[in-house]
């Protein structure tokens, strides 16, 4: 499928447009009409743009942009109340995670490979997260800070400066994959076979 964002604008009564895995390019303000979208996935497209270029659609539920070249600063969706599923992974988007601590509806943050920064206890409100991915960021902080997200089922802080001990996420018994190569949480063998015993998760990269 190729084309341009712009050949949908006019479909203004789109509730749902996902053109991920597609050839389909053009920027984002295409969107600009689309004020009844609620889910907008264009991973893996060749869409570009600005985070900003989406004030018009404030009521989207779930948005991904995975693997595509939309820049911007994450404040400009800090006002998307209505956001469960954010995927911003492998763009180049930047800004303080603090900017989406209001968005305490989100199940699924993804913000892996991105230049956001700030400290992890950002998010330590965001109680509905099912998973989260802060991997190669500038994220940093103690890992206890989301020991009281006890609905994490997949938790990714590697490579980042996160710091701590696996013992502080014992509350997670909802865990079933956690990452934490190359920061500087600790956790030596004996350590992580406590930690299944205690959370049940098995999935566990150190």
């Amino acid at each position: 499928l190729e084309g341009k964002l712009s050949d949908v604008a006019d479909m203004t009564a789109l509730q749902v447009l996902n053109l991920s895995a597609t050839k389909i390019g053009g920027e984002l303000s295409a969107t600009a009409d689309l004020t009844c979208l609620t889910e907008l996935v264009l991973d893996n497209s060749l869409v570009e743009g600005e985070l900003y270029d989406l004030e018009s659609c404030p009521w989207i539920r779930v948005l991904s942009l995975f693997k595509t070249n939309v820049e911007g600063d994450i404040k400009d969706l800090g006002a998307f109340s209505s956001l469960c599923q954010l995927n911003l992974g492998l763009t180049r988007v930047s800004g303080d995670l603090g900017e989406l601590s209001c968005l305490t509806s989100l199940t699924i943050l993804e913000l892996d490979n991105t230049d956001v920064k700030g400290d992890l206890k950002s998010v330590a409100g965001l109680r509905s997260l099912h998973a989260l991915s802060l991997a190669s960021t500038g994220v940093e902080g103690e890992v206890g800070a989301v020991a009281g997200l006890t609905n994490l089922r997949r938790l990714n802080l590697g490579i980042t400066v996160v710091s701590g001990h696996i013992s502080e996420l014992n509350p997670l018994t909802a865990l079933r994959c956690l990452y934490i190569d190359n920061t500087n949480i600790r956790a030596d063998e004996k350590e992580q076979i406590a930690f299944a015993q205690v959370t049940g998760c098995t999935d566990v990269l150190v």
